[in-house]
Parts: structure tokens; sequence; C-alpha cells
């Protein structure tokens, strides 16, 4: 029998025992309950535009995740996702592409083999690239993201649908018009099948289909398709949010190269208003607002606004893209329009050709971005009696646009005029009327003003 010592001392060490399991016990479960609650908050936040909070929330819920599973297990990749993404929406790309990485490594390491984390990652890490004009890795991961997806998932899964999306806006990036509007077309179809025909990701492909429609020239599909996604965001009571924005910038550039700027111009001022107050001054989305107004200033001959707006655009890219970027491309190409215009011709010309450099390089020589430079540049020269040049260069636009977009599309207008025009200097009078034949035949298919349009509302 134990004494009534050792008896004491034995009650001591399993009552010690006992509370330092039970200790244990409530101390992980706290962890794991602090785990769940910021990784909750972080990605309410994120749904709601609250992007620096879910940022700090999913980190907070990174540690005690650390904590809980003693490293960097599968359930940590939630929280790194979301950060990644968060810092995306803020057009920190950077920053998004090192985190997706992290989430990355996770899956590696925990050895998961085609696990549906993946092709939710890859989709991430792939339109990431897009933005950074990295189209080949890109590619690459957009590509292994479907694959993984189709291993997996029933064909019709509503996971499909964005990295659809997501493939559209890389074709749409690299020029590709009709290979991103089938995209759009089955992330739309995918989308309304699974959530409904009036959800806000139904009104994203809506509002993508309506960009690829105004590139190409066709304005009335372009004005359809913007109105449908305004017409569901109005419906959803989307009214003040970053995805109403999205779509005035659509309406606003339609409105622009239909010529009715101070309406683009009305529709983009309402844009910045949104974005301004979801991302403050400086984000790559409030660039391209300033950017289409400087567009819209360059238009009505007031070059002094426009350089401003350029400039603003500009301080802001510069700081979230590298300088060979296709978006710093277009900055230099519109700023070298307000030189032409203002008299410092030597400037323009280094600007034209530093832009065609760069979207050479980044987009290929067969881009619809390239011929405006093209033809932007051909301007210079004829402007400073080179006309040779002007033809040349124009000849080469043409030769890119019909390629492109087909001998009948309305791109093709402003490059007829400037070959008749050429060729009028020039004296060469047959071949000036040819041209202006092919011109006219062009604007009876796609008048100045399509009557088939009318202002689109927005409260």
């Amino acid at each position: 029998m134990m004494t009534s010592l050792r008896l004491k001392q034995f009650l001591f060490a399993f009552f010690f025992l006992f509370s330092t399991l039970s200790s244990e016990s409530i101390t992980n479960e706290k962890l794991i309950e602090e785990f769940h609650h910021y990784l909750n908050l972080a990605e309410t936040q994120l749904k709601h535009y609250q992007l620096e909070e879910s940022i700090q929330n999913a980190k907070t819920s990174i540690k005690f995740g650390l904590e809980y599973y003693n490293g960097y297990t599968i359930e940590l990749f939630d929280p790194y996702n979301i950060i990644g993404l968060a810092y995306y929406s803020l057009g920190y790309y950077e920053k998004a592409l090192d985190t997706f990485l992290t989430a990355e490594n996770i899956l590696t390491s925990n050895h998961l083999d085609n696990h549906i984390s993946y092709g939710i990652l890859f989709n991430n890490i792939g339109l990431t690239y897009e933005r950074l004009a990295r189209y080949e890795y890109a590619k690459f991961y957009l590509d292994e993201s479907l694959k993984i997806k189709e291993q997996i998932l029933e064909e019709d899964n509503l996971s499909f649908a964005s990295t659809y999306n997501s493939m559209g806006l890389l074709q749409y990036s690299l020029g590709n018009y009709d290979e991103a509007l089938h995209y759009y077309i089955l992330a739309s179809e995918i989308r309304r099948k699974n959530i409904s025909e009036d959800s806000l990701l139904v009104a994203q492909c809506y509002n993508n289909m309506g960009i690829v429609y105004q590139s190409k020239g066709n304005y009335s599909d372009a004005y359809k398709y913007f109105n449908k996604a305004l017409k569901i965001k109005e419906k959803l009571k989307d009214l003040d949010m970053p995805s109403l924005a999205t779509s005035l910038n659509g309406a606003a550039e339609l409105y622009y190269r239909l010529g009715k700027y101070q309406r683009s111009e009305k529709l983009y001022k309402h844009s910045l208003r949104i974005k301004k107050r979801f991302f403050g001054n400086k984000h790559p989305d409030i660039a391209v607002i300033y950017n289409g107004l400087g567009n819209c200033y360059y238009s009505q001959g007031k070059y002094s606004l426009a350089r401003k707006q350029y400039q603003k655009a500009y301080e802001i890219r510069k700081n979230f893209f590298i300088k060979t970027h296709p978006q710093i491309a277009k900055l230099y190409n519109n700023i070298a329009n307000i030189y032409e215009m203002t008299g410092h011709p030597e400037l323009s010309e280094k600007m034209h050709k530093k832009a065609l450099s760069l979207k050479y390089k980044h987009l290929g020589k067969e881009h619809p971005s390239v011929t405006n430079s093209l033809e932007n540049l051909a301007v210079h020269y004829d402007n400073h009696n080179q006309v040779d040049k002007a033809i040349q260069l124009t000849l080469l636009s043409l030769k890119i646009r019909s390629k492109l977009f087909g001998e009948k599309s309305r791109p093709l207008i402003a490059t007829y005029k400037k070959l008749r025009d050429f060729y009028s200097e020039k004296k060469d009078y047959k071949t000036a009327k040819e041209y202006e034949a092919k011109l006219k035949y062009l604007e009876n298919i796609f008048p100045s003003e399509d009557k088939s349009i009318i202002l689109i509302k927005t409260n």
C-alpha cells in the first residue's frame, strides 16, 4: 500500500498531467477557432472589396494555422490564395504572383497530384501573368488549369467558366479577338446554366464580349452587350461597385469611338468616382480612366487637358508595370500625338517609334495595337512632307488590319481615309480614287453614327 506521502505525490502528478492536457486541448481548440475566424473574415472582406483588411486577416489566419498545424499544410492554401486575389484586385500583380507561387509550393510539398486546388490556383497565376504581359507563362498556366479541371470535373462545372474567361482575356490581349469571343461565350453559357441569367458573373462575360465587339468595330453588338451587363447590375442593385465602373468604362469607350465625346467623358467620370472610392487615387484601373479622358479631350482639341490626363495615367502605370509594358507603350503613343499637335515634331517621332518598338517586342508585328502606332507615325511623316514614308506605313497597317479583321470591317475606314488623302497629296488621283471607292463602300455598311445605338442610361 502507498504511504500517505506517496499517494499525495501520485495524485498531484495525475492532476498536473490532466490539467496540462486539458490546457493544451483548450489552446488547440482556440488556435483552430481563430484560424477559421480570420479566414472567413478575410474571405468576406475580399468579396466586398475591403482588400487591405482582407490581406491582414488572411495573414493572421496563417499565423494561427502555422501554430496549430505545425507547418505549411494544405489548410494554409486558402488564406494564401485569398491574399493573392486581394493583391491582384489592388493592382499589385508582382505581390500577387509571389503569393500565388507560395500557395503552389504548399500544394507541391503536400504531394497533392491533380487536386482541384491546382486548377483554381493555376487560373489565378495565369491571369496574373497576363496582367504583367508575360503571355507565354500565362498561356502555360491557363492550359494547365484547364487540363486539371477536365480530369476532375464534369464538363459543365462552374469552375470551367473562370478559366475560359481568363483565356478570353489572354487572347484579347494578344489581339486574337475571335478566339477571345469564343472563350467568353463558353464562360457565359456555363455561368448561365449553373447560376442564373442575371448574375454578376454573367454580366462580367457580357461586358467582356462587348469589349471584343467594340475592338472589332462592331459597335451595335458592343452596345447590346454593354447594355445587357448594365441592366443586370441595375437589377441586382450593384450600382456603386467596381464591377459597374468596369461596364461604364466600356460604354464610355464606345461613345468615344462614335464621336460622342461629352457623353463619354460623363461616363468616365462616373466610373472614376466609383473606382477611387474603392481603390484610392493610384490603381491600374484609375489609369485606364485617365487615358480615356485624355482621348476625349484630345479629340476635342483640348490638348493641355489631354496631356494632364495622359501624364496622370503614366505616373500610375510606371509604378505598377515595367517600363516596356504594352500599357506604357499605349501612353507613349498618346503623348506622342500631343507633341505632334503642340509643335514638338522631334519628340513626337521619338515617342511614336518608342511605342512601336515596345509593341513589336511584347505583342508581335501583327497586332491591332501595332496598326494604331503605324498609322499615327504615318500621320507624323505626312505632316512633315514625307508622304512616301506615310504611305509605306499605312499600307503595312492595311495589310495587318485586313488580315485581322477582314476586307469588310470598320477598322479599315480610317486606313482608307489616310491612303486616299496621302495619294491625293502625291497627285496620284487614280489610286486615291480607288481608296475613295473602298471608303464609301465601308461607310455605307458602317455609318459614322449607328442609329441603333441610343444613350446608355445610368443612375
